[in-house]
């Protein structure tokens, strides 16, 4: 699974704003995505011969901004960049087939846990894809 978050970090990255793993520290310039996953699960349902590395997962994408306008913006540049034509993608990952689909969308909050120095409350957005990658 750490070659597939690599692979999508770098596609994240390419669009101009910072990607943090799990959770964002350090200065924070906004807007920024945040990656995060699991270590990878195996398919639940397998062929006899399903090999036992492959991973079927969901890697989720939190966008946070200022502004709910900036957060839309950022997670739609996302999508596109990750699922263009918002069709299931394939990711370049060494000696693997790598399949990332769009999957869903959740609602732009603000942050209650976390207030500007102004007092304003920093907005975001998560969306789930689904990842599924096999050797080959």
């Amino acid at each position: 699974m750490k070659a597939e978050v690599s692979a999508i970090k770098a596609l994240l990255t390419a669009l101009g704003r910072t990607v943090h793993e799990i959770t964002a520290s350090g200065t924070l310039t906004y807007p920024y995505y945040i990656l995060w996953s699991s270590t990878g699960n195996a398919p639940v349902e397998r062929s006899v011969r399903a090999e036992t590395t492959d991973i079927d997962d969901y890697v989720g994408v939190t966008t946070v901004g200022l502004t709910a306008s900036s957060v839309r913006d950022g997670a739609a540049a996302a999508r596109a960049a990750l699922c263009p034509s918002g069709l299931p993608s394939s990711l370049t990952v060494t000696s693997r087939v790598v399949v990332l689909t769009f999957s869903e969308a959740r609602p732009i909050q603000a942050d209650m846990d976390v207030a500007l120095v102004s007092g304003a409350r920093v907005m975001y957005a998560v969306d789930l894809y689904r990842l599924v990658s096999t050797p080959v």
